[in-house]
């Protein structure tokens, strides 16, 4: 069994050092990195070019944004398994070791009002079930859709026809660095989830989905007013 991590980055440098370096740490199953570079101008490709570790592959040039650099890299990717670690997201202890199958899980965490939270599973039908860099995905050679800017990863989970997958043990955890583009852009990620959901399980579920979503951006706003 075989796993391909692709890694898209753009004038990312520092990051993406401590992303792959995390990698590095890692005692696997047979694997390959694949880091897609959207042409940085911050000395990544020069970085890049001077990595001797014969299982990273990279490419460097302009694209369409994110999920255009992840197409990218699974057209490159020649393992069963594909997972998607984005620069500045890493691996804390052993992680990938303990795969034992693929679709599966691994832990993720993330800052939270300023502690470290693990990430929980909820319905396929309300959004992206699970974080999308604990996903190890069946290599199907699938394409992400450049219709949707920042949520795509839900479509490509569902048009995998997951639904709930199972956990792989770890020693350790993925972090998973939550301010990113998705993050900061909470409306417009919510509009292009609650156009999935509607598309794939009617519009019943897509209001439950909208009130859900405006409820916790409603929380969120009044909390980091008295902050």
């Amino acid at each position: 069994m075989k796993i391909s991590i692709i890694t898209v980055c753009f004038n990312n440098l520092e990051n993406l050092k401590a992303t792959l370096d995390s990698i590095h740490a890692q005692d696997l199953l047979p694997f390959e990195v694949i880091v897609v570079d959207g042409g940085s101008k911050d000395g990544t490709p020069e970085y890049l070019s001077t990595l001797n570790r014969t299982y990273v592959k990279w490419i460097s040039g302009p694209d369409h944004g994110p999920y255009d650099a992840m197409n990218k890299g699974v057209k490159l990717a020649t393992g069963d398994g594909l997972y998607f670690l984005n620069s500045g997201d890493y691996f804390s202890g052993q992680v990938l070791k303990y795969i034992k199958k693929i679709p599966s899980l691994v832990t993720v965490k993330y800052m939270r009002f300023g502690m470290l939270t693990t990430v929980e599973s909820k319905s396929h039908k309300l959004g992206m079930p699970y974080n999308h860099q604990g996903i190890i995905f069946e290599n199907l050679k699938m394409s992400y859709s450049l219709d949707f800017k920042i949520a795509a990863d839900y479509l490509y989970y569902l048009q995998h026809g997951y639904e709930q997958l199972s956990m792989n043990p770890s020693e350790g955890f993925v972090y998973y660095d939550n301010f990113g583009m998705s993050s900061k852009l909470s409306y417009a990620r919510d509009h292009e989830i609650a156009e999935i959901i509607g598309s794939k399980f009617g519009a019943g579920w897509k209001l439950f989905f909208t009130i859900k979503a405006w409820s916790k951006r409603l929380v969120k706003k009044l909390i980091n007013s008295v902050s």
